[in-house]
């Protein structure tokens, strides 16, 4: 059997660590008095929890999760939101809603995303929760997986210096053990030992599970990205002929 490398030790030990921090942290309580039956899976009935775009938890959080579930619109069954749901760096529910889509469901996807006819029947239509999100999201930086998706069907964009993506970061791949873009589902249940997505998707889940992912290594990604801004700005970047 091959000797490991003191780089494979040092990955090692990271990954133990993590592993034990995600294990023996207590599991904060997510309180959200507008959300009924569980906190990850509402399967009828409404769930609306939003926080004004002005409220303190929003001026005082810096870090936001996101994540969003689909269902399919028209005769190409387009995706298209059907709910968002955002958490605080710790946490706490800053949004989760459903959201009536702006053209006609033809694919609920249910399998998938866990939302039913039920489910939209007096959903928040697209324009307002959007909206709503927006300024939730207004300079934060927004962690998500694979959050072109997200940002796809929310119909507007988010700045990607103020992006961390957990499916695109290849230090989550390495510490994860692997060399292709992982699935959520996947990192979650190698970095933090949890089991998500068994059965139906739900939003809050997936975005509770990421924003837990870039806390294990968010050290390490603000300073891989602050020493990549401290580069370009730095007079080797450019050519001696620019004044």
């Amino acid at each position: 059997m091959p000797r490991k490398t003191p780089e494979a030790w040092a990955d090692d030990r990271l990954l133990h660590r993590a592993r034990l921090q995600a294990r023996t942290k207590v599991t904060k309580k997510i309180e959200a008095s507008k959300c009924i039956d569980s906190i990850f899976s509402v399967p009828y009935g409404k769930c609306n929890c939003t926080v004004d775009g002005n409220s303190d938890l929003v001026r005082r959080t810096r870090v936001v999760a996101i994540d969003c579930e689909m269902v399919g619109v028209g005769d190409r069954k387009l995706s298209a939101l059907a709910r968002c749901s955002i958490v605080s760096y710790n946490g706490d529910v800053m949004y989760d809603s459903y959201i009536k889509p702006d053209r006609r469901v033809t694919d609920y996807r249910t399998r998938w995303s866990g939302i039913r006819p039920l489910h939209l029947k007096s959903a928040v239509p697209l324009e307002i929760a959007c909206n709503d999100i927006r300024k939730i999201l207004s300079s934060k930086i927004v962690v998500g997986h694979d959050l072109s998706n997200d940002f796809h069907v929310l119909g507007f964009s988010h700045p990607s210096s103020n992006r961390r993506d957990t499916a695109k970061y290849r230090n989550l791949r390495r510490l994860a053990g692997l060399t292709c873009q992982p699935s959520l589902k996947v990192l979650a249940h190698r970095l933090l030992g949890r089991r998500i997505q068994r059965g139906s998707h739900s939003s809050l889940e997936d975005a509770t599970a990421t924003m837990d992912i870039y806390k294990l290594i968010e050290q390490e990604w603000e300073s891989e990205l602050q020493e990549t801004s401290l580069n370009f700005l730095s007079d080797t970047f450019w050519p001696n002929d620019i004044n």
